[in-house]
């Protein structure tokens, strides 16, 4: 080997990483059999309401890239967006969904191949996890480490949708590593790696911020003051100035408004400190829950006590704390999927926890392997009973609608509606243009055609509030097709009242609103048979068997 090439190989320490790299299969194996037992592959991008936005903004960057031709970004952008209004690029960085158009142009963009894509992140997560414990523990249990975190409900869950929490927690746990051996080593180069990883975490999603937190809380935890004195700490934060400062500094406002307030604020933070301490025993469980702060515990001490030596629990411990911090102090909602990175670091400080135990468990008739058999099969039994659970996903309907709409050359062109909650206009959405060639139809979602809100559904303002205005409104949009969902729960129905104006005037103007069909809507596993109608609209005054004034309401 080239002298370079074999300083490279040994700076990135390729040897250590033979072992995850003979996991990988297996643990890709786990995360698809996963994604099937769960139904991913059946159902439609409605696990979450995020979901849809996601697929669709992919697709947006992998076609601008697939046209091959110059253009002006922005302009596609807005055109696509009238076309398929969930294109969210601005309230979320550009980052997961490069990785995605890397990922869709050589093998498509169908549902199928978007989930092997998030086994696959999910896979080599789970793989760096175990390589990670393996530093520290012995390889069975650094391989039960990676296991068990694709085994946990809330990573299954997210593994099997488009969201962006399964990059971040990989991004988030290399860029870890990196920093860990530059408390070690001190390498500027570690620096220099940590501040690049750290870049595209924070462009992949602004929660990747989380990683702010690592350099200082470590530096405490590790009492590296040196380190202060040296070019190479601030390395790290000038490239990410540099690289995602731009992004961040220009789609800033976009970003604030998915915020739950205005800014940070004690109430904000009070409320946050037990719903996420909550989720975060919800997510694990109690045994692991349980050796995940007897495991920081050790951490922190280790590194209060050696110092450089200890450079790994130190990064470690400051992950899992930097996801807290991040989260109980800036109000961007209360939700489980923000702890996954947590769970990431929080399984290798768990090994850590079991690793201590088993130690102290002192010398028995059993010898070490009957105490680690012991300790294990007790583990599993309390984590099987108590945790273990396959999820599933739940959602599908509007793939039935899609295809019965472009299946039919007459549509071509036709103007298209949907109305439900957000989940279900995005799982339309999708199903539309993942079958067609894009941009093709215009889809209008009821939730801006109809109302007005901000992102995260505040300021709630109906544009139509009866019948002909509703009806004036779709004849100015040139809406053809229209299709409403009649499955929206009642708490979010409550915040929606053009979505029951809409059910009311189409029962009551058919020669307005033609019925055409009913197509089953299974929402959260529970199917509806007549969940999603499909009509005609028929513009007033047109003549034919549209003609007519509608209905006052």
């Amino acid at each position: 080997m080239p002298q370079p090439a074999a300083a490279l190989a040994r700076w990135l320490q390729l040897r250590t990483w033979t072992f995850p790299a003979a996991l990988f299969p297996g643990f890709l194996a786990l995360a698809l059999g996963l994604q099937i037992l769960g139904g991913a592959y059946r159902c439609e991008f409605g696990g979450h309401p995020d979901e849809a936005g996601h697929y669709v903004t992919g697709l947006l960057i992998r076609d601008f890239i697939a046209r091959a031709k110059p253009g002006n970004p922005m302009s596609y952008a807005k055109t696509y967006y009238v076309h398929y209004p969930k294109v969210a690029l601005g309230n979320w960085p550009p980052g997961f969904y490069v990785v995605q158009a890397a990922w869709t142009l050589p093998f498509g963009a169908g549902r199928t191949q978007v989930l092997v894509l998030m086994a696959l992140v999910g896979a080599v997560l789970a793989s760096v996890i175990a390589g990670v414990a393996a530093a520290r523990v012995p390889r069975p249990l650094a391989a039960a480490c990676g296991t068990v975190f694709l085994l946990l409900p809330l990573v299954q869950s997210h593994v099997a949708m488009v969201m962006t929490e399964p990059t971040i927690a990989l991004l988030a746990l290399v860029a870890t590593l990196f920093w860990a051996r530059y408390l070690t080593d001190g390498r500027p180069a570690d620096s220099l790696v940590f501040g690049v990883v750290a870049a595209a975490c924070i462009l992949t999603k602004g929660t990747g911020f989380l990683l702010a937190g690592v350099p200082v809380l470590s530096l405490l935890a590790a009492r590296r003051w040196d380190l202060l004195k040296r070019v190479s700490f601030w390395l790290a934060a000038v490239v990410v100035v540099l690289l995602a400062g731009p992004w961040t500094l220009l789609t800033f406002n976009l970003a604030k408004e998915g915020w739950l307030e205005g800014g940070p604020s004690l109430a904000f933070t009070l409320r946050a400190i037990p719903y996420y301490a909550g989720k975060l025993h919800l997510a694990m469980g109690s045994p692991l829950t349980a050796l995940l702060l007897l495991g920081l515990a050790l951490a922190l001490a280790k590194a209060w006590r050696e110092g450089r030596k200890a450079g790994l629990e130190a990064a470690l411990a400051a992950l899992v704390l930097s996801v807290l911090l991040l989260h109980i102090l800036v109000p961007c909602g209360h939700e489980p999927r923000h702890l996954i990175p947590a769970l990431a670091g929080g399984c290798i400080l768990a090994a850590l926890g079991a690793q201590e135990i088993w130690t102290r468990l002192g010398n028995t008739r059993l010898g070490r392997r009957g105490e680690a058999a012991v300790l294990a099969l007790l583990l599993a039994v309390v984590f099987g009973f108590e945790t273990l659970a396959i999820p599933q996903k739940g959602y599908a309907g509007f793939q039935a609608v899609a295809e019965r709409i472009l299946a039919d050359p007459k549509e071509n062109g036709t103007g298209l509606f949907v109305s439900s909650d957000a989940r279900g206009e995005g799982m339309f959405i999708a199903e539309i243009a993942m079958r067609e060639k894009r941009p093709g139809h215009i889809v209008h979602r009821a939730s801006k055609l109809l109302a007005s809100s901000s992102w995260s559904g505040g300021d709630y303002a109906a544009k139509a509030t009866d019948a002909a205005e509703l009806a004036q409104v779709f004849a100015e949009a040139k809406v053809g097709l229209i299709a409403v969902d009649t499955t929206v729960p009642a708490e979010r129905l409550a915040k929606m009242p053009h979505h029951s104006l809409l059910l009311e005037v189409a029962a009551a103007n058919p020669l307005l609103f033609e019925p055409l069909a009913v197509f089953p809507m299974q929402r959260a596993g529970q199917t509806d048979p007549n969940g999603i109608r499909l009509y005609r609209f028929h513009s007033p005054g047109t003549g034919g068997d549209g003609a007519g004034r509608p209905e006052g309401r």
